[in-house]
């Protein structure tokens, strides 16, 4: 019978020591040399006819290779499971004795998840937030709507000036250093008046200019814009091809039948209705990041080395993407690398935390999440991102071999719903 010990070393860090009888680890060698003998082809022997003496002799390291990490593979769940361990990673083997005719035994180190008891999920106390849905709030995207089909009417007069309110119609060619750029120039683009939407001084200038004038205007980049223009400045050739005025329509059945509902009444519930959903979706983002953060100071557990190493690469790994897109040089990305590995040690850790608890959340309420729920949410993101949900699909195979990474993230949610199904909400003020 398998002999075991597990001393523990850290709370997420325990010695096993395994001793496999010798039968049974003979029993092993036993097989692999019968296998061996079947299929090993000696000169001066008949298939499977060789002596086992000449078979040693010949493959008696690989024999013992493959017999020892068999034995492994088939001792080592087993003896966590003796003693309630639960392994993240692999083992670290310190020792290992592996002769054939004695016991097999070895002591390896790993990585374990740690013990601790949840603790009342009530106790998370969450201010209540309302979902409330204003008379204002209706009109603000109804005069959004209006602005998005607004009609835009060419003015023929030719004596009118580009004013605050109205539309010009501009081709420009943007130079810096007498040289063209990368998004310097355009043509037919339509900039309304006061908005703000344009660099002040382009703005600025074009306002009062009558349409088929050329004007030459000087813009500042500013030291946060692009890398390759901050702190320059750009010469701008633009000409006014058209003055329009903008017509906004009216509000009524017509206009709400246009946007595919019935009259305006049902067009200012379908608004409303969206809004509460929106409205209610960022309390739950909100109330889950507040449960994030009661969770992991309710439960100060120890994080193993293993998960905190793999989470803190992930997050330097995603960091470092974000610079490289947002132009960074690559050698001061590598250095950046460095410093990210300290900076981001302490976010690490609270999130590796946090993924144990929502996990034992998960667990101890078995959370399930069936396939057609994953299926939802790869054609939730796929529409997201403006693919097809098989090209995202592919993409998930590609990176991580399955779709776990969404299976665990709904899990997570599902957690997160959980404890803020158990929560206590309180009105903002209310004695604890």
């Amino acid at each position: 019978m398998m002999e075991t010990t597990a001393q523990e070393l850290t709370a997420t860090r325990y010695q096993v020591r395994v001793t496999v009888p010798a039968e049974e680890a003979s029993q092993h060698f036993e097989r692999a040399y019968q296998a061996l003998r079947k299929n090993a082809r000696l000169p001066g022997f008949r298939p499977g006819k060789a002596p086992l003496s000449v078979l040693r002799q010949r493959f008696g390291d690989g024999v013992k290779e493959d017999v020892g990490n068999q034995l492994l593979q088939e001792s080592f769940p087993k003896a966590l499971a003796e003693h309630d361990l639960k392994a993240i990673g692999p083992p670290t083997l310190e020792e290992i004795s592996i002769v054939e005719g004695q016991p097999f035994v070895y002591l390896a180190e790993v990585d374990v998840l740690p013990r601790f008891e949840l603790q009342d999920l009530a106790k998370l106390e969450l201010p209540k937030r309302p979902v409330e849905v204003t008379d204002e709030m209706v009109d603000s995207t109804l005069a959004r709507l209006r602005e998005a089909n607004a009609t835009l009417n060419k003015i023929e007069d030719a004596n009118a000036t580009l004013a605050h309110g109205l539309v010009g119609i501009i081709d420009y060619t943007g130079t810096v250093g007498g040289k063209p750029f990368e998004g310097g120039s355009g043509e037919g683009f339509a900039v309304e008046v006061g908005t703000g939407r344009i660099f002040p001084q382009l703005e600025a200038g074009i306002e009062g200019m009558h349409a088929g004038e050329v004007r030459d205007l000087t813009i500042d980049f500013p030291a946060d814009y692009r890398k390759d223009l901050a702190n320059q400045q750009a010469t701008f050739k633009v000409i006014l091809k058209e003055i329009r005025e903008k017509i906004l329509p009216a509000v009524d059945d017509d206009f709400a039948r246009d946007l595919d509902h019935d009259d305006l009444n049902a067009l200012k519930q379908s608004i409303r209705d969206g809004l509460t959903a929106r409205i209610t979706e960022a309390n739950r983002r909100a109330y889950h990041a507040e449960i994030a953060e009661k969770l992991v100071a309710l439960h100060p557990i120890e994080v193993p080395t293993t998960l905190l190493e793999g989470q803190l690469q992930m997050m330097v790994k995603n960091r470092v993407v974000r610079l490289l897109g947002e132009g960074m040089d690559a050698d001061q990305v590598d250095k950046r690398e460095a410093e990210l590995h300290e900076e981001l040690r302490g976010d690490a850790e609270q999130r590796a935390r946090l993924t144990l608890i929502l996990d034992r959340v998960a667990e101890e309420h078995s959370v399930e999440i069936r396939d057609e729920e994953i299926q939802a949410q790869l054609q939730k993101e796929a529409q997201e991102v403006g693919v097809t949900p098989e090209v995202l699909r592919q993409y998930y195979q590609s990176q991580f071999g399955s779709l776990d990474p969404l299976h665990d993230r709904l899990r997570e949610e599902k957690a997160f719903d959980l404890c803020l199904a158990q929560a206590t909400l309180k009105e903002v003020g209310e004695a604890a």
